[in-house]
């Protein structure tokens, strides 16, 4: 205990472990480490300071300062090899140096030799730039006023093809452009090349000329396949008036020769392999054969048309002539009517061949207004005035000149043998035969399209050479009947003919000047009937007398009662026979209104008649109840009044 004592205290007492101890109690107080370069330091002072003694520790510093002076020296050996290795630099910077400067004046004494030299090339840099420029000038000058060489060859030698067109229309934008040069600077030039392009022109117009020539003579056949570039050469010949007609003009005598073939194969021969027969197999039927040749004219029109349209029109252009172009229209009808018009004549002579042979009236009129439907709709096709058309009118005039013909012809063989009157006084037979053949004709009438006037004009006409000459014949023939017998008999006829008015259109005037004519037939029916209702009630006598007293001198006439037959003992008698009349069942028309067809009217005649016999009973019943008149008890003369008696009567 005592040596560990002895111990602790010398320890405490030597200065390096109190300044041990010192530093660790503030490295404690900084968190418990010490610093990186403490650490450092002593693990550096523990390679010099090896033994913990007397000795050592006296000789610390001496021997941390030769330590120091040990390093410095290394110091000092390592910078003494960097100095040379700079000192060698340095020299060779300076060699640099003075070949730099060398260079330098050499340098000076060739750029002063080759000054103009520089200029030089300068100048024949900028020359070459500006030939640079002039040479693409000129080449997008001799690209837009002058052809390839395989443009040009194209034009003389070529096949005509898309390259062909390309190339023409390549020579007419350059001719076009070199209008622009007239007005410029450049008119030897432009006057040169447009000399140039028009010898290239008129080279490639009169080869595609001949070609378009020959691929034109080629369309004989019926249905032909035409290329598309047949078409686009017809269209590039346009720019030469003379060439682009004379092509049109073969073109056209080909689709001729091609369309009478077809059409008198159509005639006699009929289709492929029989099918369809051959219209002439139908000539026993008329309308039929006329049918079937005007449709085959019609379907061959539109055919042609879409074949024209296809060459003339331009791709991507509506084909309807009310939207074409005027120069187009006038081209399209030209061709087409050279195209159809061989189908004139054997078509005229057909047709006429058939009129020749008077057809029935009916049939004449069904081919008139066939040919006028057809008309018109080849019209539109066309677009304008041609020999189809044409032909087409004419024989439409001439069968309906034709058919009015047959029409005076039987409307005047009525008027001829005049029938009598069947003996129930109903229409006769030839008046029903002629009604049946006018409706057959207006029935015929509506089957085709045709303008409202058109219409209106012929059933003026057919009205005109029918109505007039069947009224006419059922006057004769009724002339021998008695007045009622002949009203009854003209009303039938009448009714029968308004039957067939009522049907149809634009029937409205006939319909009221046969209403006015039947209204003194009617006036006669009506005064028969109510004559027959007077007499039947009593009345006849008390209203004559009545009319025959009114119609007396007023100052000279005696009173109604005084009157000779007007008494109230004779009025009471027929007021009880009217009484009878009334209360029976004998309240039905006259025997001949029971022969009137239409109920209508013999209603009308009994309500008028009914109405008239009111009246008179009215104006008795005033006059026999006027004070004036001087009747005792008129009210038993006269007891019922006139509404109770138009009540009863009907």
């Amino acid at each position: 205990t005592t040596t560990t004592t002895t111990t602790t205290k010398t320890a405490a007492s030597n200065p390096l472990t109190r300044k041990l101890q010192k530093l660790l109690e503030g490295a404690a107080s900084r968190g418990g480490t010490l610093d990186d370069e403490l650490v450092g330091a002593l693990d550096g002072l523990s390679g010099v300071y090896k033994e913990n003694t007397l000795k050592g520790r006296r000789n610390l510093r001496g021997d941390l300062e030769k330590r120091g002076l040990e390093i410095n020296t290394e110091f000092l050996d390592a910078f003494k090899v960097v100095n040379e290795k700079l000192e060698t630099v340095i020299h060779d910077i300076q060699n640099m140096g003075k070949c730099c400067d060398e260079m330098t004046k050499r340098l000076s004494v060739a750029k002063s030799e080759t000054t103009d030299l520089i200029t030089k090339t300068s100048e024949m840099k900028a020359n070459t730039e500006k030939t640079q420029l002039q040479r693409d000038v000129l080449a997008m000058f001799l690209g837009r006023y002058q052809l390839t060489e395989e443009e040009s060859r194209i034009l003389r030698e070529g096949d005509i093809e898309d390259d062909f067109f390309s190339a023409l229309e390549r020579v007419k934008e350059i001719h076009t452009r070199c209008k622009g040069l007239l007005f410029g600077s450049q008119q030897k030039a432009g006057l040169a090349i447009m000399e140039s392009m028009a010898a290239f022109q008129e080279t490639a117009f009169e080869r595609l000329y001949r070609w378009v020539q020959n691929s034109c003579r080629s369309l004989t056949h019926a249905s032909p396949e035409i290329p598309a570039i047949l078409g686009r050469g017809l269209r590039a010949l346009r720019d030469r008036p003379v060439l682009f007609e004379f092509s049109l003009t073969e073109l056209g005598n080909a689709r001729h020769n091609a369309t009478i073939r077809a059409f008198l194969d159509a005639l006699t021969r009929g289709g492929p392999g029989g099918t369809p027969r051959a219209i002439e197999v139908h000539a026993h039927d008329p309308v039929r054969y006329c049918s079937d040749m005007l449709a085959w004219l019609h379907q061959t029109t539109a055919s042609e048309r879409e074949q024209l349209l296809q060459l003339l029109l331009p791709r991507g252009q509506s084909g309807r002539p009310a939207q074409l172009e005027p120069s187009y229209r006038a081209l399209l009808t030209k061709a087409l009517d050279q195209a159809l018009a061989g189908t004139c004549r054997p078509f005229k002579v057909r047709v006429e061949q058939v009129l020749v042979s008077s057809p029935d009236v009916v049939v004449c009129f069904k081919l008139a207004n066939l040919l006028n439907f057809y008309n018109q709709t080849i019209l539109e096709l066309f677009g304008g005035e041609n020999s189809l058309s044409n032909l087409l009118n004419d024989i439409s005039s001439m069968a309906m000149t034709v058919f009015f013909n047959q029409l005076n012809v039987k409307a005047n063989n009525l008027l001829v043998n005049v029938e009598l009157p069947p003996a129930d006084l109903s229409a006769p037979s030839d008046l029903e035969d002629a009604l049946v053949l006018l409706k057959d004709i207006l029935n015929c009438k509506d089957t085709y399209s045709q303008s409202v006037d058109s219409q209106s004009d012929e059933t003026k006409k057919i009205f005109e050479c029918m109505l007039e000459p069947l009224v006419q014949m059922c006057t004769i023939s009724a002339s021998s009947l008695s007045p009622i017998d002949m009203a009854v008999y003209m009303m039938n006829c009448t009714y029968r003919i308004k039957s067939i008015l009522t049907v149809y259109d634009n029937t409205d005037d006939w319909s009221n000047n046969l209403e006015k004519q039947t209204g003194t037939y009617l006036d006669t029916l009506v005064q028969e009937q109510t004559r027959s209702v007077l007499i039947k009630s009593g009345l006849r006598d008390a209203v004559t007398l009545m009319q025959t007293w009114e119609s007396e001198e007023e100052s000279t006439r005696p009173k109604l009662s005084d009157y000779n037959g007007m008494d109230s003992t004779t009025l009471h008698q027929a007021m009880a026979q009217l009484d009878r009349y009334l209360s029976s069942a004998d309240l039905r028309p006259i025997q001949q209104c029971d022969l009137l067809l239409s109920s209508k009217t013999r209603s009308s005649i009994q309500q008028q008649a009914f109405t008239y016999v009111v009246n008179l009973y009215t104006r008795l019943y005033k006059l026999v109840h006027d004070p004036s008149q001087a009747y005792i008890s008129p009210e038993q003369v006269m007891p019922r009044t006139p509404q109770q008696f138009e009540e009863l009567i009907k």
